[in-house]
């Protein structure tokens, strides 16, 4: 664990540190930024997607320079998901290209969910299974180094930067699903209920959503279950009895 300022020693002159935030946090750190550094240039990442007008969940990126005042609410916040640091060597433009094109990944059994990747505590475990694997540029290959609630990581970037492909291209590894369901159930059931929200809709609103999630999150954490065709089995248990 260390703070900004130690990290920022750490990253060479040569490159941008940027902050990618999310605007769903409850820290809401979007406002705070504007009221830290007075500044209106962040990013839309979803900008020429169809969730462009969605402004209350768009994620965003800015540069910003390594005196900023924002530095002192990331040392001193408590929130997990308000979003995290990096630094790349590359403009706006470019990094907005490739998140877009992360807007949605695929699951094991092909189903398309939103990727959290402002949520620090969400995205660290992922990036650090896939740079183990020497996988995390692939996946983001636009910044060298992280920090993320106070935790480091380093990424070896390609010297050719590749066009980003269009969403969803990424499927997530079921052993890197596993892991993660492992340490943390909630992401799954966050997926499976944006799936039956969109894909199941009439089962969703039947009922009150705590009614519905108190069921997906009793089904992820009891009945056993095939990673790859979660969804259906989830729905066959949603089906069969009364919510």
């Amino acid at each position: 664990m260390i703070t900004t300022q130690q990290w920022l020693e750490t990253v060479p002159d040569n490159l941008t540190i940027y902050v990618l935030l999310g605007s769903i946090s409850v820290a809401k750190p979007v406002t705070t930024y504007f009221k830290k550094t007075n500044q209106v240039n962040l990013t839309a990442l979803w900008q020429e997607t169809p969730y462009a007008n969605w402004f209350e969940a768009m994620p965003y990126i800015a540069p910003v320079p390594r005196d900023s005042k924002y530095f002192d609410w990331v040392n001193q916040t408590k929130a997990k998901d308000w979003g995290w640091l990096a630094a790349s060597p590359y403009e706006p433009e470019t990094i907005q290209q490739h998140f877009k094109s992360l807007t949605k990944v695929l699951m094991p059994d092909g189903m398309d969910v939103f990727f959290r990747y402002w949520d620090g505590k969400y995205l660290f475990p992922i990036l650090d299974y896939l740079n183990q694997k020497q996988q995390a540029s692939q996946v983001i290959p636009v910044f060298s180094h992280y920090l993320i609630n106070q935790q480091v990581l380093e990424v070896s970037l390609s010297p050719n930067l590749l066009e980003p492909s269009a969403y969803p291209w990424w499927k997530v590894e079921q052993e890197l699903l596993n892991k993660l369901t492992e340490q943390n159930p909630t992401s799954l059931i966050n997926n499976l209920m944006q799936w039956l929200k969109e894909d199941n809709s009439a089962l969703f609103y039947q009922y009150p959503e705590p009614t519905v999630k108190s069921k997906v999150t009793y089904f992820v954490e009891n009945y056993e279950y095939n990673a790859e065709t979660v969804a259906n089995q989830l729905l066959d248990y949603l089906t069969q009895k009364e919510i």
